[in-house]
C-alpha cells in the first residue's frame, strides 16, 4: 500500500478559540477509524501539535521541526503544507503518495482497487497529479488586474483544484508549486498582502502560467480523481454514478 499522510502545522493556543475548536473536532473525527490511527503518517511542525495528535490516538507522528511554522512572514503560511508534502514524497514514497486533510474522512479502507483507480487516470498529465475540482463562492484564480492571466467575465475565477486530497507520482508538481509561492508574493511589486493566500490559489496560478488557462471540464479531465467526494465538487455526476469507488469524503 502507498503511504498516506496528514499534515499539521501552525501556532494554535489549544484553548476555547473557534479556530482551535474546529481543529480538535477535525482531528478527533479523522482518527475515529482504527486504520487511520494506525496507518496514516502525520508530519508535524510544532511540539504542541504533535502532542495533540498523540492525545487523540494518532500512532505514526513525525515531528519535522519544533517550530510550528517555517514560512517567511510575507509568504503564505500554506507554504508549510506544500513543503511538508514534498518532504513526504522524498522521504517516504517510492514515487507515489497520497495526502489528505483532517476534514477528509476515510469511508472505506484503502486497497488495491483504490490504487488501480488512481493509477488508471487519463488526461494530459496521465494522472501524475490528482486533486478534486471544486467551485467556491470566492474568487480563487488570479485575474489580469492582479498579475494573472484570467479575464473576468471570460475565464472562470472560482473553479479550482482542491488540495484536501492530493495524489502525486511526479515530484516536479510539488517543486513547482513550492516555487510559485515566492512568485505569487512578488505580484504587484510585493505590495499586495499575500500572507494568507491559500495553496489552491498558488497552484492555479502555477498551472495558468505553465500550461495556459484550463476551463472546469479540462480540470476534471486532467486532475479529477475517482475515489473522493467533495461537497463543493463540480463533478456531481461522479458521486451518483460511482458510489462503490468512493473511499474518501470531504465535508
Amino acid at each position: 500500500m502507498i503511504p498516506i499522510f496528514r499534515i499539521l502545522y501552525g501556532n494554535y493556543d489549544y484553548g476555547s478559540g473557534k479556530r482551535c475548536v474546529k481543529l480538535i473536532r477535525e482531528v478527533k473525527r479523522s482518527l475515529q477509524l482504527e486504520w487511520a490511527r494506525e496507518e496514516i503518517i502525520h508530519l508535524v511542525l510544532g511540539e504542541q501539535n504533535a502532542e495533540t495528535l498523540k492525545k487523540y490516538g494518532a500512532k505514526r507522528i513525525e515531528l519535522i521541526d519544533k517550530n510550528p511554522s517555517l514560512s517567511e512572514s510575507k509568504i503564505s503560511h500554506f507554504y508549510n503544507k506544500t513543503s511538508l508534502i514534498l518532504k513526504a514524497f522524498d522521504k517516504y514514497s517510492d514515487g507515489e503518495i497520497l495526502v489528505i486533510d483532517f476534514d477528509t474522512i476515510c469511508g472505506k479502507t484503502p486497497d488495491q482497487k483504490m490504487l488501480d483507480l488512481l493509477r488508471s487516470k487519463k488526461g494530459k498529465f496521465n494522472g501524475t497529479l490528482q486533486c478534486p475540482v471544486v467551485c467556491y463562492k470566492m474568487k480563487i484564480c488570479l485575474a489580469k488586474k492582479h498579475g494573472g492571466l484570467r479575464v473576468q467575465g471570460v475565464h472562470p475565477l472560482r473553479q479550482c483544484l482542491n488540495t484536501s486530497f492530493v495524489y502525486c507520482t511526479d515530484r516536479t508538481w510539488l517543486v513547482d508549486h513550492l516555487d510559485y509561492y515566492t512568485k505569487y508574493q512578488k505580484l504587484g511589486g510585493g505590495k499586495r498582502d499575500t500572507s494568507t493566500v491559500n495553496d489552491e490559489a498558488v497552484l492555479m496560478y502555477n498551472l495558468d502560467m505553465k500550461y495556459g488557462i484550463m476551463f472546469p471540464d479540462e480540470l476534471v479531465e486532467n486532475f479529477e480523481p475517482d475515489v473522493v467526494e467533495l461537497c463543493r465538487s463540480i463533478n456531481q455526476a461522479k458521486a451518483i454514478k460511482n458510489k462503490d469507488n468512493l473511499y474518501f469524503s470531504h465535508y
